[in-house]
C-alpha cells in the first residue's frame, strides 16, 4: 500500500471515530414520554416513584410581563413578573448571554414579587401570600437559593433552548445520582423523546456554558418541553427549599470547590485533555498569547513524536526503493496470490521494511488530534484570543468575507486552512517516487490536501493553527531527508 493510500486511510478513520465520538452514544437514562396529562413515573430505584410532572408538552404563559435589569456579581439578570423568576442571565466577564432561562419559576405562578437586593443577595417578595425567594452569591458564579412558602409546588430551576447549526453539538443535558457518575444524554435526543430522570445533580452544558443544580435533599427532574425547551425542575415538598446553583463557565477550578468536577469531560481521551490543557496553560503563563502558546505546544508534541516520525519516513522512503521489485513481483506472479504474498514479504525481510510503520506517528496522535480537538473548541479562554489577522481563535481565522455564500466554504476566506492543504501538498510531492505514472497515485496526491482543507475549512482557527505548525514541520523534515539522502 502506497504512502497516500496509508495516510488516506488513516486521517478517514480518525475522521470517523471523531463524528463517532460527537455523537455521544451515551447511556440511556430510563425513557419516560411526556403527555398533556402527564402521569406518575418510575425512575432509577424499582420503588422509589416521582410525582406527577408539572408540564405541559409546549405549554405557552400567556400573561403580560414587566421586567427589569438587576447588576448581580458576575451577571445580569433580568428579572420578570408575574412570577418573581429570572427570565435571562447575561454573563459580563465574557459579554454573551449564557443561553439558560426561566430560574425560579413556581410553575402555574402568576404573582408579583417585590424586588430588594442588598450587596450579594436578591429578595423576591410575593405581593399576596408573602412567598419569599432569596438569592445569595456565593462565589464566582455558584448561586445559593432559598424558597419559602411553597410547599407542594413545581419550581422550575432553569430552560434551555436547542441551538441550531455548530454550537448545538455540544448541548447536552447530565445527571448524577447520588454517590453515582455523570452521566450524559444529547440535548436534541431529550427533546424528541423527553427523558425524565431524578438525582442530586442534574443541568446543562453548552460549548462553554454550564447550568447545574444541586439538590442532596430532594432531587431534581428534567423534562423535555417547556415553552419548547428542555427543562430542569424539583417538587418543593416542605416549608423551606434550598438549591445550589452553578451557572458559568465550564471551568474546573470553579466546578471542584462544589464536588461538579466530572462534568468538566473531553471524552474517551480525557487524561491526554488534561495534560494537554495544562501544559497549554503553562506555556501561556510563559509566552501570554494563546495562538503563540498552541504553536510552541504544537512544536513539543512534534520532537516528542521525531524519532518514530524519522523512523517511519525512512521506512517510506524504503518502501519507495523497493516500489520498482514489487512492481516486477506483482507482473510475475499475478495469477498466484499466495506465491505473491510470499515474496513480498521476503522482500520486506530481506531491506528491513515495515509496510505498516509510515502510519504508526499518525495513529499515536489521534488521541492527541482528539483531545486537542475537544479542548479547543470548548476551552472558554480561547474565545476571543487574537492572534496575528486572527480576530478569535475559537472560530475559522475569516480573513475576509464574500458578496455571497460559497458551496463548502460559506461567506468567509479562511485562510489557514488552505495554507495547511498547500504545505500538505508539498509533503505529498517530497514522498511520492519520481517513478510514479499511476493515475490514481497522481489525483491522491491532489485530493488528499483538498480533503483536509475541506474538512479543515471551518474549525476553530486553534486547532488548525496545530495542524498547520505540524504540517509544515513535517514538510520540513522530509525535505532534509531528502535532500540529505539519508535512504
Amino acid at each position: 500500500m502506497n504512502q497516500e493510500k496509508r495516510l488516506f486511510l488513516a486521517f478517514t478513520l480518525s475522521l470517523l471515530i471523531i463524528l463517532l465520538w460527537q455523537a455521544k452514544f451515551t447511556p440511556s437514562p430510563r425513557k419516560t414520554i411526556l403527555t398533556n396529562n402527564v402521569q406518575s413515573q418510575q425512575v432509577a430505584s424499582s420503588t422509589q416513584k416521582t410525582q406527577s410532572l408539572p408540564l405541559q408538552k409546549n405549554e405557552k404563559r400567556t400573561v403580560a410581563e414587566s421586567c427589569q435589569p438587576v447588576s448581580f456579581g458576575r451577571y445580569e439578570l433580568t428579572i420578570c413578573n408575574p412570577g418573581g423568576y429570572i427570565k435571562n442571565v447575561y454573563l459580563k466577564e465574557y459579554n454573551e448571554d449564557s443561553g439558560y432561562h426561566d430560574l425560579l419559576l413556581l410553575v402555574g405562578d402568576e404573582e408579583n414579587y417585590n424586588i430588594k437586593q442588598f450587596n450579594n443577595k436578591i429578595l423576591l417578595t410575593g405581593q399576596e401570600t408573602g412567598r419569599v425567594k432569596t438569592l445569595t452569591l456565593a462565589d464566582d458564579y455558584w448561586l445559593r437559593v432559598t424558597i419559602v412558602g411553597a410547599k407542594n409546588s413545581n419550581v422550575l430551576l432553569g430552560t434551555v433552548a436547542q441551538a441550531r447549526g455548530f454550537s448545538g453539538r455540544y448541548q447536552q443535558a447530565f445527571y448524577q445520582p447520588a454517590a453515582g457518575k455523570i452521566k450524559w444524554v444529547n440535548l436534541n435526543r431529550l427533546k424528541k423523546s423527553s427523558l425524565t430522570w431524578q438525582a442530586e445533580n442534574s443541568g446543562f452544558r453548552s460549548r462553554y456554558f454550564l447550568l447545574a443544580a444541586q439538590i442532596p435533599q430532594t432531587g431534581i427532574f428534567v423534562g423535555g418541553h417547556w415553552d419548547n425547551s428542555a427543562c430542569i425542575f424539583s417538587i418543593i415538598k416542605e416549608l423551606r427549599f434550598k438549591v445550589g446553583i452553578y451557572l458559568g463557565p465550564e471551568k474546573l477550578g470553579y466546578l471542584t470547590k462544589h464536588d461538579l468536577g466530572q462534568v468538566v469531560n473531553y471524552g474517551i481521551f480525557h487524561p491526554v485533555a488534561v495534560l494537554l490543557l495544562k501544559t497549554l496553560k503553562v506555556l501561556h503563563i510563559v509566552f501570554r498569547n494563546w495562538g503563540l502558546s498552541i504553536i510552541v505546544l504544537s512544536l513539543l508534541i512534534y520532537f516528542a513524536f521525531s524519532p518514530l516520525t524519522k523512523k517511519s519516513l525512512k521506512s517510506m522512503q524504503m518502501m519507495q526503493t523497493i516500489q520498482p521489485q514489487m512492481e516486477e513481483l506483482k507482473r510475475k506472479y499475478k495469477d498466484n496470490p499466495q506465491k505473491l504474498n510470499q515474496e513480498i514479504m521476503l522482500l520486506y525481510k530481506k531491506y528491513k521494511v515495515n509496510p505498516l510503520s509510515g502510519c504508526l506517528p499518525m495513529l499515536l496522535q489521534i488521541p492527541i488530534f482528539f483531545a486537542l480537538y475537544q479542548i479547543l473548541m470548548r476551552f472558554i479562554a480561547i474565545k476571543g484570543a487574537h492572534f496575528l489577522w486572527i480576530k478569535d481563535l475559537s472560530l475559522p481565522d475569516a480573513l475576509f468575507t464574500f458578496p455571497a455564500s460559497l458551496p463548502f466554504i460559506g461567506k468567509t476566506f479562511n485562510l489557514l486552512p488552505v495554507l495547511m492543504a498547500g504545505v500538505m501538498f508539498a509533503q505529498q510531492k517530497f514522498t511520492q517516487p519520481k517513478t510514479v505514472s499511476s493515475d490514481q497515485q497522481k489525483m491522491m496526491t491532489m485530493f488528499f490536501p483538498i480533503f483536509l482543507g475541506i474538512i479543515f475549512y471551518n474549525f476553530p482557527a486553534g486547532l488548525t493553527l496545530y495542524w498547520l505548525t505540524n504540517s509544515v514541520l513535517s514538510a520540513a523534515y522530509q525535505y532534509k531527508i531528502n535532500k540529505s539522502q539519508l535512504v
